[in-house]
């Protein structure tokens, strides 16, 4: 591979990375437009913040889910298999 070519992994990390600043912001945009409309500060209660905490979490879960449905649970076979042998993942 050329020197001067990004690896797969970094073109998914920067991927990765615009996708989550582009959602961030834009959600940050319609908080602020709501609290605005509304006339008070943007406050969160300890509730909805597990509540959001969680929502990300299962969000998180679901994209890591994506590459198995396509390969049939390999990797997921792999990794069962990796633990039954006391191996650490990679």
């Amino acid at each position: 591979m050329a020197s001067n070519q990004l690896s797969w992994k970094n073109k998914v990390l920067i991927g990765g990375a615009l996708i989550g600043a582009i959602t961030g912001i834009g959600t940050a945009y319609l908080l602020i437009q709501r609290a605005e409309k509304e006339g008070e500060p943007l406050s969160f209660s300890s509730g909805q913040g597990i509540k959001l905490g969680m929502a990300v979490l299962a969000m998180l879960r679901q994209v890591l889910q994506l590459g198995e449905e396509a390969s049939g649970g390999e990797g997921k076979q792999r990794l069962n298999a990796r633990k039954g042998r006391g191996e650490r993942g990679a």
